[in-house]
């Protein structure tokens, strides 16, 4: 259904005056509740087997100090500032586009088979995009531009409101992670099982015929694995009605959450200093072969880590109330650590992230300016799923519609420092737009730990979960 005027104005006006019935969809009984219920039954129980190294079950069983820990990580939308939006004119077997697109060719493709024309008779210019963060993979927009424009015939500008973009988005998955680690007499890692329960975006476009790696929303290579002789990584699929997409990071930006928090739970049941254990579970520089022609730099690792720490004077005392939390994360041929800095008061249920340092090798940095500001957009990208965001789920259908209850990272609750330290390659260009995402969360949630002693294991972090008790 769709309402065409001659002005943005008249059509939005006359949106207002529909009263539409719409038909009840199956997953209307679809919950946040009912959905995290079956999320954590799913991921307390034996999942498809992702990777698994030595011996868990024997060596987990004489482990001589045992943790376990719940994660959860909520759905996510991408909230560009700019709404999708798309410019369509289809003129007999040809058709226009003007797209803020991040595939110009995957929407030329769509609205050709929308439209059952040639690829080639689909011309795609590219305007500037206004945020993207991988919502703009997705060319549902253009293809509804091409057909409206097809059925008015007349060239058609497509807008959506900010609530259209908040309830119709194709959101990051929702997840559950139940874990287990076990340490020997000397205080290292010996055992490790992650337990993982999420939709799969893998499966909401290929449908559930792939197989159980294929769909996974973990991956077989994250830290720990390779590091920790007695390993079990295994994932199992929530079905669930809502849309989903790739999110600025991917998996990662989840995931990495989960395994830092439970890392640096570790380090705290051995008695260590985190940064401490951290360099000793990586281990000495070297590469390690992991298949496909590629190596794991554990050099590079280490050196990221070692740099953020020097910045932020990691062992230099904090007054009470504040604390330092330290995340790394590794992937798009680049490498990144990140140190926040927090002032926490429980019982006022207040938090404020005071500084942020951030340790990069992104290989040769082609531009350094341009790698600074991806990595400072990046910080406050991944401290608003830290802080603010959330989508909710009731009677199938999402909660929120505008930032008033889909909050995103405002000026006033960024970091006032952001310090980022370029380590100097002649290595190849590596990736920055999404490698700053995924250590932010962690390293806030460990920075609390920090200060407080409250440990956080989910997001976003609320007022009640900096409480004493």
């Amino acid at each position: 259904m769709a309402v065409v005027a001659d002005s943005t104005w008249a059509a939005v006006q006359a949106r207002k005056l529909l009263k539409v019935e719409w038909n009840e969809p199956p997953s209307a009984s679809e919950s946040t509740a009912s959905l995290r219920e079956k999320m954590l039954r799913l991921a307390s129980e034996p999942g498809a087997v992702i990777r698994s190294d030595g011996d868990f079950d024997k060596a987990h069983a004489s482990a001589v100090k045992k943790i376990d820990a719940v994660y959860e990580v909520p759905f996510l939308a991408h909230a560009t500032m700019e709404p999708v939006n798309c410019t369509a004119h289809v003129r007999g077997d040809s058709c226009e586009l003007w797209a803020p697109t991040q595939i110009p060719r995957a929407a030329a493709d769509a609205v050709a088979s929308a439209l059952g024309i040639p690829r080639e008779r689909v011309k795609v210019h590219v305007t500037f995009i206004g945020g993207g963060f991988g919502r703009r993979l997705i060319q549902d927009y253009a293809v509804e531009a091409a057909l409206i424009s097809r059925d008015a015939g007349a060239a058609v500008q497509v807008v959506w409101s900010r609530e259209d973009d908040i309830r119709h988005d194709f959101y990051r998955p929702a997840a559950c992670h139940v874990l287990q680690a076990g340490l020997d007499a000397q205080g290292h890692l010996v055992s490790w099982r992650h337990r993982g329960s999420s939709p799969s975006i893998e499966t909401f476009y290929n449908g559930t015929g792939i197989s159980p790696r294929a769909a996974a929303q973990v991956d077989s290579l994250d830290f720990p694995a390779l590091f920790v002789p007695n390993f079990r990584l295994e994932f199992t699929v929530a079905e669930s009605s809502m849309p989903l997409g790739y999110w600025r990071s991917v998996d990662a930006s989840g995931n990495q959450f989960v395994i830092s928090g439970f890392f640096d739970e570790a380090a705290h049941a051995a008695g260590r200093d985190p940064l401490e254990f951290l360099l000793a579970a990586l281990g000495p520089a070297r590469k390690i072969p992991v298949g496909n022609a590629e190596t794991l730099d554990v050099g590079r690792r280490r050196s990221v880590i070692q740099l953020a720490a020097q910045k932020c004077g990691w062992n230099e005392p904090l007054p009470a109330g504040r604390g330092r939390g330290i995340a790394a994360a590794f992937g798009w041929g680049s490498y990144v650590a990140q140190v926040a800095e927090v002032t926490c008061d429980g019982n006022r249920g207040t938090l404020r992230v005071d500084r942020v340092v951030c340790a990069v090798d992104c290989g040769t940095a082609v531009n350094p300016l341009g790698v600074k500001a991806q990595m400072e957009g990046a910080i406050n990208f991944g401290l608003a799923q830290a802080l603010k965001s959330t989508i909710t789920i009731s009677g199938g259908q999402v909660a929120q519609s505008n930032f008033h209850d889909y909050e995103v990272l405002r000026m006033s609750d960024a970091p006032p420092v952001i310090e980022v330290h370029i380590v100097p390659s002649a290595e190849p260009p590596g990736g920055c737009g999404e490698l700053g995402v995924p250590p932010a969360a962690p390293a806030v949630a460990n920075a609390i730990f920090a200060a407080t002693g409250k440990r956080i294991r989910r997001l976003p972090i609320r007022a009640a979960d900096l409480h004493p008790g």
